[in-house]
């Protein structure tokens, strides 16, 4: 049986002032915006509130891809910077 490694990766996010002080509308459009730019970063992305659980964060981000040569997991970090960087002022 042939094996697979698989790349993982958990992210906590915790929306800032800047994102609160927004009016609901532009709230929504900010949370929208940023949930359609993030499976660009990986083959598999799945988020989940976690109001409720946590008191550091808001959103977790589950990101998983296949590492099918060593160079997989470089790639990944580099499209989850630049997946984050137009967010970066409400996160």
């Amino acid at each position: 049986m042939d094996s697979q490694s698989i790349l993982s990766h958990f992210s906590i996010f915790a929306f800032n002032s800047s994102f609160w002080a927004l009016s609901d509308k532009e709230q929504m459009d900010v949370a929208r915006s940023w949930r359609a730019a993030l499976p660009a970063m990986a083959d598999s992305v799945h988020l989940y509130r976690t109001g409720g659980t946590r008191t550091s964060g808001d959103v977790l981000v589950w990101s998983s891809l296949p590492t099918a040569d060593t160079q997989a997991p470089a790639r990944f970090f580099e499209r989850f910077l630049e997946v984050q960087r137009p967010y970066r002022s409400y996160v």
